[in-house]
């Protein structure tokens, strides 16, 4: 699988576009981190030592492309422009507000969510095929980065200073609020990273009930099947198929094996 993976792992650094994100993992005894990127036509999963920019980097291979993460902090050095802040994360961020015993900070996170989920449920217009990018872009992403804006600078300057805090950087980052609705020359940007977050369940219930990969190349082995699974998924490939003809070309020692590129159904 390894030189199906290497290939795939490639293509994927060079694709205009990656939905990225992270969770702990085990290895042995010592704490871990399995990185995903899903891409439009694969999913890359590594397993790596740190949680940091130079592993995150070793993952995308080039910052050229639109990169949809959460706000984790790694990410923060990325281009405003080229990085869509997910908005699943800030309606939670957003619902923490309204959690917190401030009765200015309830009220700063209520609007930030009723904005936040109404813009979720224009776009999903989109989504679905119901309107066009250019008339979400028409009639919408002005309305809601004014309408935003103006909430996160009173929300600025609010008594609670979890929440003013918050409002803050979200405003220092605004350009990565609004990427998917701004950015020129890309079919189209999703709002959040949820397809990144999906991709990472089956990996976090096998977490919990194997207490992870007991080596590194019990990792190695992980990182690559997941890889071909995920990636079959996306393609409506027969993952069973996909294996047992790598396993049948590598045993027969062929120069051809099956590939996660160029595949049409």
């Amino acid at each position: 699988m390894e030189p199906i993976y290497e290939e795939a792992k490639q293509k994927a650094q060079q694709d205009p576009m990656a939905y990225v994100d992270e969770t702990s993992w085990t290895e042995k005894t010592d704490k871990k981190w399995l990185w995903v990127m899903v891409t439009s036509y694969v999913t890359i999963y590594w397993i790596a030592a740190k949680r940091s920019r130079e592993c995150f980097l070793n993952l995308v291979g080039n910052l050229t492309k639109i990169i949809v993460p959460d706000r984790f902090s790694v990410y923060k050095f990325l281009e405003k422009i080229l990085r869509q802040v997910c908005w699943s994360h800030l309606l939670r961020d957003f619902q923490a507000m309204i959690e917190r015993n401030n009765e200015e900070s309830k009220k700063i996170g209520e609007e930030l969510l009723a904005f936040g989920q109404l813009m979720l449920n224009k776009w999903a217009k989109v989504r679905d095929g119901t309107m066009t990018i250019v008339g979400f872009r028409r009639k919408y992403r002005k309305f809601f980065k004014e309408a935003v804006r103006e909430i996160l600078e009173r929300g600025s300057r609010c008594a609670c200073e979890k929440t003013a805090a918050t409002c803050g950087e979200l405003l220092a980052m605004e350009e990565s609020l609004w990427t998917f609705a701004y950015y020129e020359g890309m079919e189209r940007i999703e709002p959040t990273n949820n397809s990144s977050e999906r991709a990472l369940r089956l990996a976090v219930i096998l977490r919990k009930i194997s207490f992870g990969t007991q080596s590194d190349r019990g990792s190695r082995y992980l990182e690559r099947m997941f890889t071909i699974v995920e990636s079959c998924r996306q393609q409506k490939r027969n993952v069973l198929d996909f294996i047992t003809q790598a396993v049948s070309d590598h045993r027969n020692k062929s120069k051809s094996k099956p590939s996660l590129l160029h595949y049409t159904p």
